[in-house]
């Protein structure tokens, strides 16, 4: 669909933005999202569509 235009998308982010967080911090912020998500989902935080 996007051909050659992201040819990062999927890997992680080696150097810094101005957006989002520190680049060395991508994998234990990825492992909270993932906690959180869990989390959600076994408790029912929200409804499905959401």
């Amino acid at each position: 669909m996007y051909g050659e235009i992201w040819k990062w998308a999927g890997t992680f982010r080696t150097s810094e933005k101005n957006l989002g967080i520190k680049s060395c911090l991508n994998t234990f912020e990825l492992k909270k999202l993932l906690d959180y998500a869990i989390f959600w989902k076994e408790n029912n935080t929200y409804d499905f569509e959401e």
